[in-house]
């Protein structure tokens, strides 16, 4: 069986390295890629194994894969590995050419200026297929590295030539995801209007810094039809007054032109009967939204800058309202943040007898530009999201500000009479009053650092002397994520008297079943004392106060990077 294991392992590693320089062996994504088709190997019947280790002892075992190991490797490699793996020598040119699945996707997502080659790469990875459902994703700019239009974007050059194959495969086109520089030709305007029998996912980013480059969708598009068509992302594309027939079946939006947006736009979606999931980038509050009804989606995501009143008045209740604040905090100010803030604590108020009630931190930040991010002191603080019953509400926004916004609440005491989780920073525990909560299951504390080693554990642990008697089962206390990562190995000490209180005073008499301490050492006299006020079962070890994803999220994340190419 080792053997076994050392054949794939060489075998994965000259794959890796596409039998060309060792080289490229020392660079972090080479290896990456070798340690994730190791793993996807490992899933590989055995029968396909056993002839690898019969050649183990060849010059070239790679070279000596079976047909479907090698196959299946290279279908998780990226299209240019898959291309150089294909020129390694004329067996592996056979059977990878040879196999239409390879081919399939098609991903080129940092291409710039020059197009010369293009047309006939696509029409080769085209030819490969052979008539399967194609998946393609293209970022084409057109601007040169001095800042001039590449010859290849003038009329009949290349850009045209990769619009007219597109066309050709719109047919077979399953998932098709464009980045674009606003000079489109009629090429690319015949392209939109060409039948997408199979189209599935669609997603257009126009390149552009002011309304003139902007591209209004022709009502022809997809000639009308498109029957499978459910996912749409269009960012700097507009819709005009007439209806769409091909979009009529959406069930996922993601709709970015908050410039322009308005009635228009509010009565496409309201005829799109389908729609479930829908993401917007909240326009400037002075806009005017008609009230009339919409669909009612599962979830309405609502991303970046104020507005969002408005939007929220437009829409009938969704089952699920996610507001991201990423990139709001400097627009957000006066009457309009006010206004802001209480529809947004309307939003939350609307979950009615939630069982959980979660602030925590996000990481990594979810915003989509750096460049646009707010200078100075609040750019490196943590942003928090809120979630309720184990869904987004409120995400990537500041504390003070997600302070001020449950600020708007009716007292959370009243909110929460059903819930049964609760966790809370340390900055909202004004927010919450312990007389007032009901039978818990988990309350998890995030508290902060008072010195270099001791957490404080007082200020809501240790209020009164007052008895409450109140019902808990754990206790999370979770050392904040605030830390330096690179310091979260390094021991940290919390205080132990202000839990053994809490639970003598606050909690009734056995109800306590464990606690647990996160990110914090417990010495041998911590547990003794803790044993001696009646807490028996005690866990440590480190879990960073984080939420994990969100598995409501729809089809679209919140972050959309441009070089970052959409699974498709």
């Amino acid at each position: 069986m080792e053997q076994l294991k050392n054949a794939v392992r060489a075998s994965v590693h000259a794959l890796a390295l596409g039998a060309l320089n060792s080289e490229e062996w020392s660079t972090v994504s080479a290896r990456a890629r070798y340690d994730a088709m190791e793993e996807a190997l490992e899933h590989t019947t055995a029968e396909a194994l056993v002839p690898i280790a019969v050649q183990y002892n060849d010059k070239r075992p790679a070279v000596k894969l079976p047909n479907d190991l090698l196959c299946g490797a290279v279908a998780y490699l990226p299209l240019p590995d898959r291309m150089k793996a294909a020129q390694v020598c004329s067996k592996w040119r056979a059977t990878l050419t040879r196999n239409p699945d390879l081919w399939t996707r098609v991903s080129i997502t940092a291409l710039e200026g020059d197009l010369t080659h293009l047309p006939d790469m696509l029409t080769l990875l085209f030819a490969r297929s052979q008539g399967k459902a194609l998946s393609v994703v293209l970022m084409l700019r057109g601007v040169t590295a001095n800042g001039e239009l590449s010859a290849d974007f003038e009329p009949y050059g290349a850009f045209g030539h990769i619009a007219e194959l597109l066309a050709l495969q719109m047919p077979r086109m399953k998932a098709l995801s464009l980045i674009l520089p606003a000079c489109f030709e009629p090429h690319w305007q015949a392209l939109f209007t060409t039948p997408a029998p199979k189209l599935e996912t669609f997603r257009l980013i126009v390149e552009t810094e002011d309304k003139a480059g902007e591209l209004t969708m022709p009502n022809n598009l997809f000639g009308c039809r498109a029957p499978l068509l459910r996912h749409a992302y269009l960012n700097w594309v507009w819709l005009n007054d007439e209806p769409y027939p091909a979009l009529e079946g959406l069930t996922s939006v993601f709709y970015d032109f908050a410039r322009m947006f308005n009635k228009t736009e509010l009565q496409h979606f309201q005829s799109w009967t389908h729609l479930r999931y829908l993401t917007l980038v909240a326009a400037d509050p002075s806009t005017e939204y008609p009230t009339f009804r919409l669909p009612q989606p599962v979830r309405l995501q609502l991303w970046n800058a104020s507005g969002v009143a408005g939007f929220l008045e437009s829409f009938p209740h969704a089952r699920h309202i996610c507001y991201s604040a990423g990139l709001a905090e400097e627009n957000m100010t006066g009457t309009d943040q006010e206004r802001d803030f209480a529809a947004i604590a309307d939003a939350i108020a609307m979950y009615t007898n939630p069982v959980s009630f979660e602030i925590a931190y996000r990481r990594p930040l979810l915003t989509d530009d750096d460049d646009e991010m707010p200078k100075g002191d609040d750019e490196t603080k943590p942003r928090l999201a809120l979630r309720i019953d184990r869904r987004d509400v409120v995400v990537d926004m500041l504390s003070n500000v997600l302070f001020d916004v449950l600020a708007h609440l009716p007292p959370l005491t009243v909110l929460l009479q059903s819930v049964r989780r609760l966790a809370v920073p340390e900055e909202f525990y004004p927010l919450f009053n312990i007389h007032g909560l009901p039978p818990l299951d988990e309350l998890t504390l995030y508290l902060s650092r008072d010195d270099d080693t001791e957490y404080r554990t007082e200020d809501y642990l240790a209020t009164d002397n007052q008895r409450i008697g109140m019902q808990l089962h754990t206790l999370r206390l979770v050392r904040s994520s605030e830390d330096d990562p690179q310091n979260r190995a390094a021991p940290r000490y919390i205080g132990i008297a202000p839990i053994v209180q809490f639970v003598s005073l606050k909690l009734a008499s056995g109800t306590l079943d464990r606690l647990v301490l996160c990110g914090f050492k417990a010495t041998a006299a911590d547990l003794l004392q803790l044993q001696a006020g009646g807490i028996q079962q005690v866990v440590s070890g480190y879990a960073p106060g984080v939420l994990e994803d969100d598995d409501d999220c729809g089809p679209w994340r919140w972050q959309f990077p441009v070089e970052d190419a959409v699974a498709l």
